[in-house]
């Protein structure tokens, strides 16, 4: 009997092997092959592989396993160039600096730790329903594989600072 589950877990290790090798010589002829990309990818293939695993039996296992692993890997390095937390940090900041600013002027920020960076624009002020200050401004983000760009709204509070009431970017 131990026999047999040493053998299922040998099983399940080779299409988890074959899975990483999949996914690493899928992402080889990509020219970008930043961190995020990279831990997108390993912690989707692990989180993926893991689910997978916890359905069926023997062969099926398997074949759940190395799929999940694939897809999870998949999905991890779409999803790992998005902003990470210091990006969304320079990103506010970026975002009141700009809202004291008159309408159209561009405030840029880059973060060095992950070679992101963007634009923050306002663009029309008013008079809002309840007799505040709000701003609709326009941001742009870009990252190694691409760029993404959104729109929001920010109110300004009695105390003088703007809270942002809708971002669009996420």
């Amino acid at each position: 009997m131990a026999r047999l589950g040493s053998r299922r877990r040998d099983h399940v290790k080779t299409c988890l092997i074959v899975a990483l090798a999949l996914l690493v010589s899928a992402c080889a002829n990509k020219p970008n092959l930043s961190t995020p990309h990279l831990v997108g990818a390993g912690v989707g293939a692990l989180a993926g592989g893991g689910i997978g695993y916890q359905f069926g039996g023997g062969i099926t296992q398997s074949l759940l396993t190395t799929t999940g692993a694939i897809l999870g890997g998949a999905v991890g390095y779409a999803a790992g160039p998005r902003l990470w937390p210091s990006d969304r940090v320079a990103l506010n900041q970026a975002t009141h600096r700009a809202l004291s600013e008159p309408d159209g002027e561009i405030i840029t920020w880059s973060n060095p730790e992950t070679g992101n960076g963007g634009m923050v624009r306002p663009t029309r002020s008013f008079l809002g329903p309840t007799g505040t200050m709000c701003r609709q401004f326009r941001t742009s983000v870009a990252w190694g594989s691409g760029t993404t760009g959104s729109t929001g709204l920010a109110c300004l509070q009695q105390d003088g600072t703007w809270s942002v009431v809708e971002d669009r970017l996420g």
